[in-house]
């Protein structure tokens, strides 16, 4: 087997082990996730005491955000190597991997839907999205780079 095939198997299954990362994140009764997103809220406080100034709960609330954003952004680079293997497939080089990433965001906040003290939101299905999109875009960037530097 290629070294270019074992990459693109090992991204791939990273892509998937990610997914149920974050599909575990989900699984999380209410109770547990906002404790988890309080104890980051509570490092920052420390980190930046004139954070102790603002509402707190608008900044717990940026935190959840982010966090969406974040974990879908990796997802997003994950899904856009993983997809980049299919080179004879123009669909493969940005929807693609958009589909699969809106895709597993849909069944993402469903799942929240039926846990305890959770909630799935249409509008956390657009932030995902966007996260994607962002890790679509941080993967084709540093692609473009990476052929420029091999004179590709």
């Amino acid at each position: 087997m290629s070294n270019r095939k074992k990459i693109c198997i090992a991204v791939a299954i990273a892509a998937v082990l990610w997914a149920l990362i974050v599909f575990s994140n989900s699984m999380r009764a209410g109770v547990e996730s906002t404790q988890q997103s309080l104890g980051v809220l509570a490092i920052l406080i420390r980190w930046f005491p004139a954070l102790r100034k603002v509402d707190h709960d608008i900044i717990h609330g940026t935190i959840r955000k982010l966090a969406h954003l974040t974990e879908y952004t990796i997802l997003g680079v994950l899904l856009a190597r993983a997809f980049a293997c299919k080179r004879d497939c123009k669909l493969a080089l940005f929807a693609a991997p958009l589909l699969t990433g809106v895709v597993l965001a849909a069944i993402d906040e469903t799942i929240q839907r039926f846990t305890p003290g959770r909630n799935g939101m249409i509008g956390d299905v657009l932030l995902d999205a966007i996260g994607v999109v962002c890790g679509i875009l941080i993967y084709r960037l540093w692609r473009k780079r990476h052929k420029k530097e091999e004179g590709v």
